[in-house]
């Protein structure tokens, strides 16, 4: 699930930012939440849960440019981790999911977007570095979900 979120976000998601992901999945009771399904489970999972801090993780391209050109108080340094730019301070960076499209087709081409912004301490304001749409396909989600699954019941037979 994490495998399919860095790949669709292109963000890779430290340990500690997935325990914090799944902390928040659990305080806002995620689990229970009747539209979260194993076809959905990977972007239910990550709209459920609350912004996140970007700084020291690892970004593709896109997100760094972003981030590099519109950021007030970050950059993306060596080996492309989001770093804080030279003599700033009083801003967080952080990455959140909302605006939930249903698909129109029916393999549940499902859309959200990621939304990165600079939050101002001082003022508790922010300012939007970047916006993308992310499309997610059920289907595949759900048969590569399955397929491991079965490998693993497999594997279990033999070992």
């Amino acid at each position: 699930m994490i495998k399919i979120l860095e790949t669709a976000t292109g963000i890779a998601y430290s340990d500690g930012l997935v325990e914090a992901m799944l902390k928040d999945f659990g305080a806002n009771q995620g689990h229970q939440y009747k539209a979260i399904n194993l076809y959905n489970l990977p972007f239910g999972f990550a709209y459920m849960t609350e912004a996140q801090d970007m700084y020291g993780l690892k970004v593709d391209n896109y997100l760094a440019e972003q981030i590099t050109e519109n950021s007030v108080g970050f950059e993306v340094g060596q080996y492309r981790k989001v770093v804080r730019k030279k003599d700033t301070k009083g801003t967080s960076l952080r990455f959140y999911f909302n605006n939930h499209r249903l698909g129109e087709s029916s393999v549940g081409n499902d859309s959200i977007d990621l939304v990165v912004a600079e939050i101002h301490n001082s003022t508790r304001t922010s300012t939007i570095v970047c916006s993308k749409a992310i499309e997610f396909n059920s289907e595949y989600f759900f048969n590569t979900y399955m397929r491991r699954e079965r490998l693993r019941l497999l594997a279990l037979q033999y070992l």
